[in-house]
């Protein structure tokens, strides 16, 4: 007789369930793993020391009353909706073909890329070989060289064939769920996340911040067909077990809780969804086809086919059976919406559960036999109702939707001033000069990259060929590349001199405009993307792919290079930042670290925020779904907005709501006022 973990879903004074955790016996018998994380928690439950324990004391404390009780069964988290090929899945021997054929196109196509396509594919025999060469390529350094680790990933592919149908089920599990992917050679190529989990499948440990910024501990144990979108910054720790058909966003922590030997991370069930930045910690469940907000903190089991939001997080509804979280890639909860539309008398209440019904009795929704309103209606009304927001901020027609993007990049914008290039250019080599005299031991770098270039493009083209080249994808051709895209485009160098300003004008650490170009990478991603971009633009999608790829390795910063970009950008640290493919961001946007632009469902269509001009993302933001931010806004710390703002109006919280209404002359992006 062993034990799991139960539930016992209390309900909350506003009508939501939360899920404390307590172990009973039962005949099952789980998978070692499992046995010793109830042995842990029964530790746990003895000594009164569990993260559970102390955090559902203090909500109990608060005087709930005890509902039903529902079962969150590690062993079947980990056997339902289990991984199994669907009716486009390809044999590996199949795959291998497509991608060889797309590979051989692609090098007649486009040249720049065909020494990365022969180095990574073409001279391959098999899929085994390809992917070992791959994944050396990029955990190989000066001591670690990259040709003994192929024949070491060569070899293990050799001795376990479950690993290719893992691979190739991870591949074919991205295509199908990111929008953004054109297909499986860019996916092999250019998809971090998906070498990550390659990488982690063969037991490397992946530095932190290395060849893709996911850290994954070598002793966890992940299911086939998982997908991390974008990857940057997922943490895995060593305990984990992570089911088949698993989808994680970026920012994704799956972490321990205390310093015993034992298991101490979660399990996360078959088909779940954990949204952008989204931390589950200690040895909790989270149940098969679960999803967690975007944002959230979990520090208690989740049962199958729910929702939980919030930090912490609590359980507000529970889905239909047949509704798979992972592969619809929902952040905003749009299609339970939906879901409750096509099937109006019994859809709502078999969505929304209890604590849903509650919700939409509070938004006006009290006859459930009709469709729901949209989501994001629905949050506006609440708004209005509890007053939370001015009369004067009525709702958005969905006729007027493109006229309020419009409006979002049309105010905002700073009055004229002097953006002259050869000026500012002129100004940079003096600086370089100056700090040659005083600091030699950069003298060279200056140099290089500055005193021996007659204009800012070619410094920018020299600089950012060197920052993106690799073994493969070679400075030479990337340096007449893009200076052939800075003679082409204008606009290029307008837009780079504008952002060199606002890192000036807005960042305090910034002392010269050299630092900046030289030391900066949140301004060096940006020219990247610009310059991948223009390749979007010209219709050369894998080339601009490519671009984005290292940028990503290099700067850690991942931005799409379908999105649109305005000018007079600050990045600020930079790190973690991703911005999806169908992004508007407009000009003077201030954004901190770990901003997330973040897209909603799997559709070709519009699933990604617009940003207003002049607006203020303060660190660790989220913006899920194709709403509109106006302009001259600001968004506090941590907030995950899932609403349309209205201009100059201060929104916060998880999920964001709107506390003020800003003077239309206070500037938030100038103020870096978080």
């Amino acid at each position: 007789m062993s034990c799991v973990a139960v539930v016992n879903s209390v309900a909350l004074p506003d009508g939501r369930h939360g899920v404390p955790t307590k172990a009973v016996a039962t005949d099952r018998a789980p998978h070692a793993v499992l046995e010793a994380r109830s042995i842990r928690q029964q530790q746990q439950l003895a000594h009164g020391s569990g993260v559970n324990e102390s955090f559902w004391d203090h909500v109990l404390r608060r005087g709930p009353e005890r509902a039903s009780f529902d079962e969150v069964d590690s062993t079947e988290s980990l056997s339902a909706h289990s991984w199994s090929p669907g009716p486009g899945h390809r044999s590996v021997v199949a795959l291998w073909d497509e991608v060889r054929q797309e590979a051989r196109a692609l090098a007649r196509r486009e040249p720049v890329l065909a020494p990365a396509l022969h180095a990574s594919v073409l001279r391959h025999a098999d899929f085994a070989a390809c992917l070992a060469s791959v994944l050396a390529g990029k955990l190989g350094d000066a001591t670690l060289p990259a040709s003994q680790l192929a024949l070491l990933a060569a070899s293990l592919y050799g001795a376990d064939a479950s690993l290719l149908e893992a691979a190739s089920a991870d591949l074919q599990a991205s295509v199908e769920r990111d929008p953004a992917c054109p297909g499986p050679l860019q996916c092999l190529l250019y998809s971090k996340g998906w070498q990550a989990v390659q990488a982690h499948r063969l037991g490397h440990a992946l530095r932190g911040s290395g060849a893709w910024g996911v850290d994954v501990h070598p002793a966890a144990r992940l299911g086939r067909g998982v997908f991390l979108d974008h990857g940057t910054g997922v943490v895995i720790g060593e305990t984990c077990v992570v089911g088949d058909g698993v989808s994680l966003a970026h920012g994704v922590t799956l972490g321990g809780s205390g310093t015993g030997k034992g298991v101490r991370h979660p399990v996360i069930g078959n088909g779940a969804l954990l949204g952008a930045g989204a931390s589950v910690l200690g040895p909790v469940t989270v149940g098969h086809c679960a999803r967690v907000g975007a944002g959230s903190v979990v520090v208690a089991d989740v049962p199958a086919h729910s929702l939980a939001v919030g930090i912490p997080a609590r359980v507000i509804r529970r889905f239909p059976v047949t509704m798979e979280p992972c592969k619809s890639m929902d952040q905003t909860l749009d299609d339970v919406l939906d879901y409750t539309a096509r099937f109006p008398t019994t859809g709502a209440r078999a969505c929304l559960g209890p604590a849903g019904m509650d919700i939409a009795k509070k938004t006006g929704t009290n006859d459930t036999t009709s469709p729901m309103p949209s989501f994001n209606e629905r949050v506006w009304r609440s708004h209005l109702e509890a007053g939370e927001s001015s009369s004067s901020l009525a709702l958005t027609s969905l006729s007027a939707r493109e006229g309020d993007r419009q409006a979002a990049l049309a105010g905002g914008r700073d009055s004229a001033q002097d953006l002259n290039a050869d000026t500012l250019w002129a100004k940079i080599q003096e600086e370089a000069a100056e700090l040659s005299k005083s600091e030699p031991l950069i003298a060279s770098k200056l140099g290089m990259t500055v005193v021996t270039h007659p204009s800012l493009s070619k410094s920018l083209a020299f600089l950012l060929s060197n920052k993106l080249a690799n073994e493969t994808l070679l400075g030479t051709q990337l340096v007449h590349l893009f200076m052939d895209a800075y003679a082409d485009d204008a606009g290029l160098l307008a837009s780079g001199v504008a952002d060199l300003h606002a890192v000036m004008e807005r960042d305090p650490a910034c002392d010269t405009y050299v630092q900046c170009l030289l030391f900066y990478k949140g301004f060096q991603a940006v020219q990247s993307y610009r310059l991948g971009h223009w390749l979007w633009k010209k219709g050369r999608h894998t080339l601009a792919l490519a671009i984005q790829s290292r940028m990503a390795e290099v700067f850690t910063v991942d931005i799409h290079p379908a999105a649109r970009l305005g000018q007079g950008l600050l990045f600020d640290h930079a790190t973690g930042i991703v911005i999806g493919e169908t992004a508007v961001v407009g000009d003077n946007v201030s954004m901190l670290h770990h901003v997330t632009l973040g897209g909603s469902g799997t559709g070709r269509g519009r699933r990604h925020p617009t940003i207003g001009n002049g607006t203020l993302l303060g660190a660790g933001v989220s913006v899920l779904g194709p709403i509109i931010v106006g302009a001259n806004c600001k968004i506090g710390a941590g907030s995950v907005v899932l609403t349309d703002l209205p201009p100059s109006t201060v929104a916060v919280g998880v999920p964001a709501k709107i506390i003020k209404q800003l003077d239309s002359s206070v500037l938030p992006r100038a103020s870096m006022e978080q």
